[in-house]
């Protein structure tokens, strides 16, 4: 994809609550019902398998941080185990994945200031993702 020419890595964020269902079946194996990326109207909004990536760690955190159904995920979670819910950011290799499943999120307003975010209409191994450490 012309477009990742020297990008090594992409991001994908997702609740900690989370990553027991990632390390069992892979990054978007199993979307959760509640969508942190708002997709509403768009030709994401019927998905059931795939993920969206993003080109840096801090963007693919903030559309989890800002995002209304994290918030109140937050707040459910902290009510239930009085412990704040973390957000955990992967990376994976560029080199691990099918360019053939890898597409610029259609979604996105696209413009020179921001880069691409992107989806990736497969599964990624657990063993292929990395945490990063923010």
């Amino acid at each position: 994809m012309e477009t990742l020419k020297g990008i090594e890595y992409l991001y994908h964020a997702t609740p900690s609550c989370y990553v027991r269902s990632i390390k069992k079946h892979g990054l978007g194996a199993k979307l959760p019902k509640k969508r942190f990326w708002d997709y509403e109207g768009t030709p994401y909004e019927n998905i059931t398998t795939g993920v969206f990536l993003a080109t840096d760690e801090c963007v693919a955190e903030s559309y989890v941080e800002a995002s209304d159904a994290f918030e109140e995920l937050a707040d459910n979670y902290m009510d239930r185990y009085d412990k704040e819910l973390e957000i955990v950011v992967f990376r994976v290799a560029v080199s691990d994945l099918n360019m053939d499943l890898l597409e610029i999120d259609s979604n996105q307003q696209s413009d020179d200031e921001f880069d691409s975010t992107y989806f990736y209409r497969g599964v990624i191994p657990y063993n292929k993702l990395e945490i990063v450490e923010m």
